[in-house]
């Protein structure tokens, strides 16, 4: 269970040196000699170390978290209101007001889980100050707590980054320090980084049943693959055009996605226990709820049917049979989902085609189905193959090929291999206007893309949005990064108030 009320308490302590007698926030740091928070003990500080990937795990995977962002990237669609999800798809595409039933929870939940994780991890490392023998005492290590704190810290400034234009770095010295884009991405990856060479110098245990990453027994390896992963997607993911993508360190991005994950990251889903689900993950099967969107599996289309369906204006687009030789997309009869599919085809669907049309889709996502049933089970997170595709992407970018990481995947459904001779292309081959895009020649960017979307489909909260917006491949008007949804003051009354 989340310890709350020490996360009150140790907020408090932390925050209030932000807070002037009036209630306002200054903008310049504390002055020097104030005092901290007393630091917390060593069983205290691995119990939010915990806490921060809880909230981290909310932040990307829970409904607000992952539903909207998923839809307005046009991965999912929906005509239900819940989450911002119809909002999020509407056309013509653009900002929607604020409010507690559209978009205001949408971007603000995210901001505010993403804090309060960062103030946990932050109290969590400060503990680790203390002498080693106060932690042998407790029966804990302090290398441990202190390479989760740095790795979840990574993850939940890298969660900021992906999304705000501006964000606050929660400093070990009581300050709230606030951080352009740029600035909260590389402080994401300063702390996968620390955390990998806290990882690399000890033999780590993350058990299980302790619930430091729900459900899955982690040693110092898989610490530092999984921080090498998420380096490297913020570093691809983060950047706002597809200039800034091109320009970042893509032989970086190769390595550190070759010493990746090895297998998919599916922590382990429990509805009985709090927070330990994924409203991502569980939505994205209910066909009552929502639906893979034709922007995302349409351009796989041979009839002709998805070129006619983006032709149509919005307002008479109507749902359509995908023809395909992709093992990936298939039609289902009866109930059960044919084997290997990632999606089936049904005969009808479940929403409201007065709020759009051409929000209407007949096409289910049923990779993880199993989840939608029981509640618990695998949640994926992060697939191997998006570690692949990185590197091909890498590889691509600087003049080679990767038609082997490409292929892993795409070859397993039934597509025709990508080979060293095709042409490779440009990052505009691959976007879901191209109607060509499974024709025998496509280019390389082409294949790769269409690989991407549909291996990484419903997997990284933001990340279809976020890689889209590299691509330069968001319908227009799609915002390509959000204000900061609250103020200063706002945020810091929250956080206190947990």
């Amino acid at each position: 269970m989340r310890p709350l009320s020490i996360i009150a308490l140790l907020l408090t302590g932390l925050l209030a040196a932000c807070v002037e007698p009036s209630g306002s926030i200054p903008e310049e740091d504390p002055p020097a000699g104030t005092e901290l928070p007393p630091l917390v003990t060593p069983t205290r500080a691995a119990e939010l170390a915990r806490a921060a990937w809880a909230d981290y795990w909310q932040a990307n995977m829970g409904g607000w978290g992952g539903l909207g962002w998923s839809a307005q990237a046009d991965e999912i669609t929906s005509t239900s209101s819940a989450y911002g999800l119809r909002v999020s798809g509407e056309e013509p595409r653009g900002w929607v007001p604020n409010s507690a039933s559209t978009w205001y929870d949408f971007t603000l939940e995210p901001w505010r889980l993403a804090h309060r994780c960062q103030a946990a991890a932050t109290v969590a490392l400060r503990a680790t100050l203390q002498p080693e023998a106060v932690f042998e005492a407790a029966g804990e290590s302090r290398l441990r707590i202190a390479a989760f704190s740095r790795f979840v810290r990574g993850l939940c400034l890298g969660t900021l980054a992906m999304r705000y234009e501006t964000a606050y770095e929660v400093g070990a010295d009581s300050t709230l320090r606030e951080r352009n884009w740029e600035q909260l991405q590389a402080a994401a990856v300063d702390e996968l980084y620390q955390s990998i060479g806290l990882a690399t110098s000890s033999r780590l245990s993350f058990p299980a049943d302790e619930q430091w990453i729900y459900g899955l027994d982690l040693d110092s390896e898989g610490l530092v693959r999984l921080a090498n992963s998420f380096a490297a997607r913020y570093m691809a993911a983060v950047p706002r055009t597809p200039a800034g993508r091109e320009a970042a360190d893509w032989q970086e991005i190769r390595r550190l996605a070759a010493s990746g994950i090895e297998v998919d990251f599916a922590p382990v889903g429990d509805i009985n226990r709090d927070n330990q689900f994924t409203d991502l993950t569980y939505w994205a099967h209910i066909p009552q709820r929502s639906m893979a969107d034709y922007r995302t599996v349409g351009p796989a289309d041979l009839s002709g049917r998805y070129a006619r369906w983006l032709a149509a204006p919005a307002v008479e687009r109507r749902p359509f049979d995908i023809e395909t030789d992709d093992r990936r997309i298939q039609f289902r009869r009866g109930f059960d989902s044919p084997p290997g599919a990632y999606f089936a085809q049904l005969d009808t669907h479940y929403f409201a085609a007065s709020r759009g049309p051409y929000l209407v889709s007949r096409v289910q996502f049923v990779r993880w189905q199993e989840y939608s049933v029981t509640s618990s089970g695998p949640m994926p997170h992060m697939v191997k193959a998006e570690m692949d595709l990185l590197q091909a992407e890498a590889l691509l970018r600087s003049g080679a090929r990767g038609v082997e990481l490409i292929n892993n995947s795409r070859v397993a459904a039934g597509l025709t291999p990508a080979r060293v001779t095709d042409a490779p292309g440009t990052p505009r081959d691959g976007s879901w206007q191209n109607v060509e895009i499974h024709v025998e020649g496509a280019s390389l960017w082409a294949k790769l893309q269409h690989e991407f979307r549909l291996e990484t489909f419903g997997t990284g909260g933001a990340l279809a949005w976020a890689t889209d917006r590299g691509w330069g491949d968001l319908v227009d008007g799609t915002p390509a990064e959000y204000p900061a949804p609250e103020s200063r003051a706002a945020l810091v009354g929250w956080l206190v108030g947990q």
